[in-house]
């Protein structure tokens, strides 16, 4: 499991993602051409810092494809370390301007001694990452900036970004959350200038399919069991009917009921194990989009509330109050 837990199943997102990447590197290698060359690295479109923002719904895998595309890079060698030039944060919620600062401090290795003031956090920001050479800044959940909903808080994290890529700074930002998100983006011109967005659609049965197949296909060769029984159209159907068409909740049912089956000891996978983890991810015992025989793609997945069935000790013959928060 822990093998399988850690499979990565690629698509074509990620060769877009090393693609905006690679412009962000390109850039970086110009200002430094033109300071080596003896002119300025800080005039024209070079300047600044450029980015790209990845949208999506929660469950689509937009973290899981940018953290591996990062450790992949030979560039970022050393990531989840101070030495890398690119640091990854997690947008505080909720958020403040001032704790996004220190938020992107901390992962740049500098720990203020003192409580800094909003405008104080981000002068030091731009000031520690030029000395520590960081070039980039990934900031992952920055819908928890909009989810504020104080239209000063998304103003001046908007203007902290803009002196981030300005030149002087020359900052690049990757951006990842909701597609909330875009209103950071959208509605002002020189971030969105800048920034390219990539927006991450559902599946699609007319043409992802066979995609789907083939995830299944990895992760069940990687359990070492056969899986004939649920590669076809039909069942491939029902898997992104219950996974909301989703591609990360789709990888996660995978793995779940190839668990399933391993704890089964059985030598293949089965509808029944894909419907156990249907019961244990959504409580519905009675229409399980797996065993249905009809009507299956009218259920509607996302009102299902998880339910935890409690089970008794030998010597317990009735259930603690607080058994659900247990």
């Amino acid at each position: 499991m822990a093998k399988l837990n850690a499979a990565y199943v690629g698509s074509d997102l990620d060769a877009r993602l090393n693609y905006e990447i690679d412009l962000i590197l390109d850039g970086i290698l110009e200002r430094e051409d033109a300071a080596l060359s003896g002119g300025t690295a800080a005039v024209g479109r070079n300047a600044e810092g450029r980015g790209f923002a990845l949208l999506g719904e929660s469950g689509f895998g937009k973290t899981r494809a940018l953290r591996r595309t990062f450790v992949k890079r030979p560039e970022f060698a050393g990531f989840g370390t101070p030495e890398c030039l690119l640091v990854s944060v997690t947008t505080p919620s909720p958020c403040t301007p001032r704790l996004l600062a220190e938020t992107v401090l901390a992962a740049s290795g500098y720990v203020p001694t003192r409580r800094l003031r909003e405008n104080e956090a981000w002068d030091l920001v731009r000031h520690h990452l030029k000395i520590a050479d960081i070039r980039i800044v990934h900031i992952d959940e920055l819908q928890h900036v909009v989810q504020t909903g104080d239209e000063r808080v998304i103003q001046k994290v908007r203007d902290s970004l803009k002196d981030l890529m300005a030149p002087g700074s020359g900052v690049s930002i990757i951006a990842s959350g909701l597609p909330g998100c875009e209103t950071l983006i959208d509605d002002d011109t020189q971030i969105d200038r800048r920034c390219r967005v990539i927006r991450l659609e559902k599946l699609k049965l007319s043409t992802d399919l066979d995609h789907v197949r083939e995830t299944v296909i990895a992760f069940a060769t990687l359990g070492e069991i056969a899986c004939d029984e649920v590669v076809a159209d039909e069942f491939l159907a029902r898997l992104c009917h219950a996974a909301q068409y989703a591609f990360g909740i789709l990888v996660e049912y995978v793995q779940d009921a190839v668990r399933v089956a391993l704890q089964s000891a059985s030598s293949a996978l089965a509808p029944q194990h894909f419907a156990a983890v249907y019961v244990a991810r959504t409580g519905s015992r009675s229409d399980n989009v797996f065993l249905m025989s009809a009507g299956w793609n009218a259920i509607d997945v996302a009102r299902a509330k998880p339910f935890l069935e409690p089970t008794l000790p030998a010597d317990r013959t009735s259930v603690p109050k607080n058994w659900r928060n247990a």
